[in-house]
Parts: structure tokens; C-alpha cells; sequence
């Protein structure tokens, strides 16, 4: 015979030992999962900065010069976190676009000649401190084979 929790009332002791019938079903109430769901997502919504051009971290640097941006146009260069692929480039400022170290139309030759032409004549090459070097030299390689224009490498001012 099985042994009710509660002494006190034997009536409750049917329904403890009650099998489950074929034809209960079981209720589970999803309201408070989904107003959580929805809580999460607007403050997230809220939060997030979508504004990646000034996010990247370059590196530090004890001497140097300023370069204007005004008369400048910008190549930022972005590390991708699989160490398999390749970093990304973007090409402008704070509208960036993606582009490659291609000849095409999204290719940096090609977007720094057309700067070129607009009187741009420096290229500011802003790149993450984890994207290897050897391709920030193949980004400015492509940029010094415009004739005519300059490049500098972006650096943030040594904090003392």
C-alpha cells in the first residue's frame, strides 16, 4: 500500500498515485518564455552599435603625423574571426562597402584610382591589430601601384 505525503488528508492520496490516462494532455504555458524572448531582442535591439567603422582596434604608436581626412579616403581592413579566411576590406569611410585586392569593380586599384580622380591623393589604410601583416603589405602594394597616390597606416596615440 503506498504511503500519502500528507497524513493528514487521505483523499489526496488518490490523486498522487494516479496513473496519467491516454487522453490528458499535457498544458505547458509558453506566454512567459516568449515575453522574455521579446524583452531580450529589443534590448539588444537597442544596444547593439551597427557602426563598424569605428570599431577597429589598431595599434599604438609612439611617433607620427597627422593625416587630414578631409583630402584623404579611407581602406579598413578587418580580421575575420576563422583563422582560415581571409580579413575583410572595406573601402570609404563610415559608409563602407566591401571590396578586394581584386582588379574588378570592387577592387581596391579601382576604388583608389576613382579617388584619385576626384582629388583624394592619400589612402588612410585603418586594419585590426590581428589581421597578419603580410596582408596589410598586399593592401598597400596595391595602393602604391596607383601612380600618384600615398598611403599612411592608421595608428591610435600611445595612452601614457
Amino acid at each position: 500500500m503506498r504511503r500519502a505525503l500528507f497524513d493528514d488528508d487521505e483523499a489526496d492520496a488518490g490523486v498522487l498515485s494516479r496513473k496519467r490516462e491516454k487522453g490528458d494532455d499535457l498544458h505547458i504555458d509558453f506566454t512567459p518564455m516568449i515575453d522574455c524572448v521579446v524583452l531580450l531582442l529589443g534590448y539588444f535591439m537597442v544596444t547593439t552599435n551597427l557602426d563598424e567603422s569605428n570599431n577597429v582596434d589598431v595599434p599604438s604608436a609612439k611617433h607620427g603625423a597627422a593625416a587630414s581626412t578631409e583630402t584623404s579616403t579611407t581602406v579598413t581592413v578587418r580580421s575575420d574571426p576563422a583563422p582560415d579566411r581571409l580579413p575583410a576590406v572595406y573601402l570609404g569611410g563610415g559608409t563602407a562597402r566591401p571590396g578586394d585586392l581584386g582588379d574588378g569593380d570592387t577592387g581596391v586599384k579601382k576604388y583608389v584610382e576613382d579617388r584619385l580622380r576626384q582629388g583624394m591623393k592619400h589612402v588612410i589604410v585603418r586594419a585590426d591589430r590581428d589581421v597578419p601583416f603580410g596582408f596589410i603589405q598586399d593592401v598597400t602594394r596595391v595602393i602604391s601601384s596607383v601612380e600618384g597616390a600615398t598611403f599612411s597606416i592608421a595608428v591610435q596615440d600611445q595612452k601614457e
